[in-house]
């Protein structure tokens, strides 16, 4: 199983030495604000990425490129804060399966696991850095795809599915409700 820390006791969030007491019960995790990540992040065994552009952010996490300081490789790095973590021990077990789930994964179209680790503040997952542009990106950019372009497109999308399918691995956002 994971090595990440168990806390489940809601406690005063504490951001940059600050205690913040206003913090509720009825407040919801997207209520909380996400806390800073650092510029530079050490994974506690000799390693240290520093942080670069944000590339996404959703409810609870953000994901960052950030540049691993000893080799210069950039990957994308996850930053789950663990104020989000603690109210639900439901929350942290969808966390811990994501890592474990990341770690088994291995094909070349499903984005590449590089390791987990944490601080004080955040849980991180360091993954494989998509460097080209989004599908979305490219048809806002140009409008629209030509047909070698979609049928290489869809190879990749039906070989992943397929991948994920003999991994028996439904992605969240598919599953019912």
């Amino acid at each position: 199983m994971s090595t990440l820390t168990t806390n489940f006791v809601p406690q005063p969030a504490v951001y940059r030495g600050v205690v913040d007491r206003s913090l509720k019960k009825s407040r919801t995790a997207k209520d909380i604000p996400l806390p800073e990540v650092p510029k530079v992040i050490d994974n506690g065994n000799g390693k240290r990425y520093f942080r670069g552009r944000l590339l996404g952010k959703g409810g609870f996490a953000r994901v960052y490129e950030v540049t691993d300081m000893s080799t210069n490789k950039v990957y994308a790095l996850k930053a789950v804060p663990k104020a989000k973590l603690t109210k639900s021990a439901d929350r942290y077990n969808k966390i811990e399966s994501e890592i474990e789930l990341h770690k088994s994964l291995r094909q070349r179209h499903v984005v590449a696991f590089h390791g987990h680790f944490e601080d004080d503040l955040h849980v991180y997952i360091l993954l494989e850095l998509c460097s080209r542009k989004s599908l979305v990106q490219t048809l806002k950019n140009r409008g629209k795809l030509t047909e070698p372009e979609v049928r290489y497109l869809m190879y990749q999308a039906v070989q992943a599915c397929s991948y994920l399918h003999a991994q028996r691995v439904i992605p969240s956002r598919y599953q019912s409700r």
